[in-house]
């Protein structure tokens, strides 16, 4: 129920690295030891948009919450696991150079429909547009918007996992 990373209300919203912090504040006091399970939920719903932007800051985000618990525990009696229970069919293409934003167009054209297309791609999805019955040209759209979705090869109205 919480927004992505990128939406959420700074003052009103706590990050999943913010609620991490608490949980380990109180979970700690038992003598006993304690278990936390800590879900990065937002990551899969931002793939099944198609939201290629939004899924990759809530990784970013699930990373910070497991380097705040690893700052707030020891390494001596902490196992920490850190795992994924399905992949998606995401991908980057065109050959993209280090220093340009994944946001963004890979660096050269379809050779079949010369078109750009973008550095991030899915297998399947709501990303798939066809206009006046060509592929759509991504250069007249706003591909580094938050909730942009990303262009996919198969029309699904959710992204699929992957294998």
């Amino acid at each position: 129920d919480m927004e992505y990373e990128l939406n959420r209300n700074n003052v009103t919203d706590p990050s999943l690295s913010e609620m991490v912090v608490v949980a380990i504040q109180i979970l700690r006091k038992n003598p006993k030891g304690f278990f936390l399970l800590v879900e990065g939920g937002r990551i899969d719903h931002g793939h099944h948009e198609g939201k290629a932007k939004q899924a990759l800051h809530e990784a970013v985000e699930m990373d910070r919450a497991i380097g705040q618990a690893g700052s707030m525990t020891s390494l001596e009696d902490t196992l920490t696991v850190v795992t994924a229970d399905h992949s998606h069919v995401f991908t980057f293409g065109g050959y993209t150079p280090r220093g340009n934003s994944i946001f963004g167009l890979a660096p050269m054209l379809s050779d079949t429909d010369k078109k750009p297309f973008t550095a991030i791609l899915y297998g399947n999805g709501p990303g798939y547009k066809v206009v006046g019955g060509e592929r759509e040209n991504v250069s007249m759209v706003d591909y580094a918007h938050n909730n942009y979705q990303a262009q996919s090869a198969v029309p699904l109205r959710h992204e699929t996992h992957g294998g």
